[in-house]
């Protein structure tokens, strides 16, 4: 049996997991089921994952990681482009500004649901 839970409570949100994995009945091991990324004053994103170790693994390191992007033309057989994505690439700056800005405006003219 494992676990993980996502509350929303008055003062926040409250997220618990537990850190057994097994693979057979007497093959009990420890793994962190919670995986934390933060960009201070920004943004907060808390993975949990009760499935798959490998898969779970295998998502946490993409999120340690940046992406590249990589361009192969049709009918060519060589590698056209090949960019790491990160904090120093000026143009995917630039997007990520530009549209976390237009996100923002579109959000504030939203009217507030009637729930």
């Amino acid at each position: 049996m494992t676990y993980c839970v996502g509350l929303l409570v008055d003062t926040g949100l409250v997220m618990l997991s537990d850190s057994r994995t097994n693979a057979g009945v007497d093959q009990i091991n420890t793994f962190r089921k919670m995986a934390t990324f933060q960009r201070q004053n920004d943004r907060a994103l808390v993975l949990l994952s009760a499935g798959n170790l490998a898969i779970t693994q295998a998502v946490v390191n993409l999120f340690h990681e940046p992406p590249d992007l990589a361009i192969i033309r049709r009918d060519e057989l060589k590698l056209a482009t090949h960019i790491s994505i990160d904090l120093d690439n000026e143009y995917f700056n630039m997007i990520r500004n530009r549209w976390g800005f237009a996100l923002q405006e579109v959000f504030s003219t939203l009217p507030n649901p009637n729930w």
